[in-house]
């Protein structure tokens, strides 16, 4: 198992909170002016981005752990 990869996909879960709250708190600010239209488009980017990169990060730990397990299981054999 490795654990950078499961730390960076907890750790860009967590960025997909924040861009969410971000882009939430764009919407209620954009009444009064810019800086709630830039926190929209920044947290709309950041909750675009961030599941692709953290589902990207996911499949490649799957995808090592299985080859771990099929490695150590023709290591058994």
């Amino acid at each position: 198992m490795n654990i950078t990869r499961l730390f960076l996909y907890l750790s860009s879960l967590i960025l997909m909170l924040i861009a969410a709250y971000l882009a939430y708190w764009g919407i209620q600010k954009y009444i009064w002016g810019d800086i709630g239209l830039t926190a929209l488009i920044l947290g709309g980017a950041l909750s675009v981005g961030m599941p692709l990169v953290s589902g990207a990060i996911l499949f490649e730990f799957l995808r090592e752990t299985a080859r771990h397990g099929r490695d150590r299981k023709k290591h058994d054999e």
